[in-house]
């Protein structure tokens, strides 16, 4: 049987994510599955890998595990591994700072974490928890993989943090494989296909990288690790010919300055999620891409990975972006919406803005330990998720994304929409930029971070642009905006900055 344009359609609602894999390791054993440190790992070579793994733990019984993630093949073998036992798997970035390590495994009671070197001995002295060295140089000999069911959980992710405390995520069998199959009936992904995973194994989007790919029998190319990790991932796309990519918007403002130099004729599909994607530099990227379309997603964890919908096209998106903001679009079959006022009444207008809540079997049940129910609200007898994230419906039936419920703001009496100033800098200037809020004596005040080379005079060039009270009262030149490890602009990297400028 041919499988060059065959999928895996075996997915049930209570699938393990593991399951596709299997399928096509069964059928193309010899097919590149995985690509990682420079290397490509034939489906067999990783199923050798993971039953290595799954030797070592299959008599663990417990509902999740944490993993240490490293950027080689053990980390994509280990969560198959654990699929197999029937567990969920709950990352552990080393990048992160010690203390919100142990914190995560305190919260989560992690009794057992899979480690493949000694960067995670901390643990064993702040925590309850069991360390399993994952021995990298045995062989599994003859194991017969057996598939328990433990967990109702596929993995658990704990947000950042960047707006209070890190939360537990659980999500389901039954979230991510709603979620696979939306994107398996959607899109002609097929086993000729080259994904790109440019993300940390901590972000959910990588759960679509690697997945999506190995339910239809095609590679994953892991992006290494690095300072230029935007350079490396031009680099992957470019000498593996990637047809699949996804990537935050944040790669697009530190390549910019390039962008007329490269073509990708191979590329298929271009993926956005995880920040707003900027209209003028969309414009850019989509010279690049002959054949490719740009679609930009929108989705917080808790609705795994993403579950909106926007497909960009010049002519439309140059109407609909709000201050250069490209929508994020409609929501998948599955999904429902509603939009709220402060008051919590559901808003039905057009062009009113409101907070975004949004049920459906993408849409976890809770948290970890039932913590911040506060966030999920009943109306009409259906239990939504408030994304906390502000948004509007336009005439065309599209979300319009206007920033967080805290990014827009009050200085001296006016309220401020931070998205408009940014979009007012970059017009004046044509520079990526990021406007954030200081203190000082009690009073708020605007400082915009624009990444440029050179300082410019922006004061003037704003006056004719936005009102005087919008204008920042100082202004930080630097080469590149910063990103945190998920590729997003660090909110909390540029308010350092500020304090060491100003």
């Amino acid at each position: 049987m041919s499988n060059t344009l065959t999928k895996y359609n075996s997915i049930n609602l209570d699938s393990r994510i593991s399951d596709g894999f299997l399928f096509w390791c069964s059928r193309t054993p010899s097919a590149i599955a995985l690509n990682v440190d420079g290397k490509d790992y034939t489906y067999q070579e990783v199923f050798a890998k993971s039953l290595q793994i799954y030797s070592e733990i299959k008599q663990i019984n417990e509902g999740f595990i944490g993993l240490q993630c490293v950027y080689e093949i053990e980390t994509y073998a280990a969560i198959l591994a654990i699929s197999y036992i029937g567990s969920a798997y709950l990352p552990l970035n080393i990048k992160l700072p010690k203390e919100k390590i142990i914190g995560i495994v305190n919260d989560a009671n992690i009794t057992t974490v899979l480690c493949f070197n000694k960067d995670f001995d901390f643990i064993k002295d702040s925590t309850t928890a069991k360390i399993i060295y994952s021995g990298r140089n045995e062989k599994a000999g003859n194991i017969v993989l057996e598939c328990k069911d433990n967990s109702e959980l596929a993995y658990i992710l704990y947000t950042s943090g960047s707006t209070g405390n890190p939360k537990g995520v659980p999500v389901s069998r039954k979230n991510i494989n709603t979620f696979f199959k939306y994107y398996l009936n959607e899109y002609d992904f097929n086993s000729n296909d080259r994904f790109l995973q440019p993300y940390e194994v901590s972000f959910d989007v990588s759960v679509f990288s690697i997945f999506c790919a190995w339910n239809v029998g095609a590679a994953v190319y892991v992006v290494p690790d690095s300072k230029s990790k935007h350079i490396e991932i031009i680099k992957v796309i470019d000498e593996h010919k990637i047809t699949v990519s996804s990537f935050v918007p944040g790669v697009l403002n530190l390549i910019e300055k390039y962008l007329d130099e490269f073509s990708f004729p191979f590329l298929r599909y271009s993926f956005f999620s995880g920040d707003s994607l900027n209209n003028s530099l969309a414009k850019k990227w989509k010279k690049c891409l002959p054949i490719g379309v740009i679609h930009n997603f929108y989705g917080p964890t808790e609705t795994t990975i993403v579950c909106t919908r926007y497909i960009w096209n010049e002519e439309d998106s140059d109407i609909e972006s709000r201050n250069n903001i490209v929508p994020i679009g409609k929501p998948f079959p599955l999904i429902n919406f509603v939009v709220i006022s402060d008051e919590e009444k559901i808003i039905s207008e057009v062009d009113i803005e409101g907070e975004l809540c949004l049920e459906g079997l993408q849409v976890i049940d809770s948290y970890l330990n039932k913590s911040n129910e506060e966030n999920f609200i009943k109306l009409n007898s259906i239990r939504y998720y408030k994304t906390g994230d502000r948004v509007s419906m336009n005439a065309r039936g599209n979300l319009v994304f206007h920033g967080r419920l805290d990014s827009q703001v009050k200085i001296h009496g006016y309220r401020i929409e931070l998205a408009e100033v940014e979009n007012a800098i970059n017009k004046s200037c044509g520079k990526i930029n990021k406007v954030i809020v200081e203190s000082k004596n009690g009073l708020n005040y605007l400082v915009a971070v624009v990444q440029s080379d050179i300082k410019l005079d922006l004061q003037t060039q704003l006056e004719s642009l936005i009102p005087s009270y919008m204008i920042p009262a100082s202004f930080i030149f630097i080469k590149q905006l910063p990103l945190g490890i998920n590729g997003k602009i660090d909110i909390k990297q540029l308010k350092e900055i500020a304090k060491l400028t100003i």
